[in-house]
């Protein structure tokens, strides 16, 4: 066996303790409060590169902190899409692509309770305004202008 996997093959064989969760969890809970009293009994130097490390440590927490933030509301503004705000719409026999609010589902080919329900999948037929498009007559049909 080599060096120091002792410790590893006695967890293998014979688990942890009930309650390792919680005591590692006091443990770091006491943690704070020990290099509090560190950082006020200290003096000189030894003062000065503690605190210099400890505003390194914050700094960097703080960056972290501010990169999850910005990715947590990268990822909202992609998942949270409200109705009627869907960015595309595809007009078949004009081979083109429209940016227009979405009033609901006509039909959905996966599955009749999609349609009921309204979920938007490939290939769903939506109701969409197209009166941002042209001239629409009292029919609803859209006029195109050239």
């Amino acid at each position: 066996m080599p060096q120091n996997e002792h410790i590893e093959r006695h967890r293998k064989l014979h688990g942890r303790r009930l309650d390792h969760e919680e005591r590692m969890r006091k443990k770091a809970a006491r943690e704070v409060h020990r290099v509090s009293k560190q950082a006020q009994k200290l003096r000189g130097i030894k003062a000065k590169l503690f605190n210099k490390k400890r505003h390194a440590e914050k700094i960097q927490m703080k960056k972290t902190l501010a990169m999850h933030e910005e990715r947590k509301s990268k990822k909202k503004k992609e998942a949270d899409v409200p109705e009627g705000a869907i960015p595309r719409v595809s007009y078949g026999s004009l081979k083109a692509t429209f940016k227009l609010p979405i009033l609901g589902v006509k039909k959905n080919p996966s599955s009749p309770l999609f349609t009921q329900l309204g979920v938007i999948t490939k290939g769903t037929i939506l109701e969409v305004n197209v009166s941002e498009l042209g001239l629409v007559t009292t029919g609803g049909k859209v006029v195109w202008g050239k």
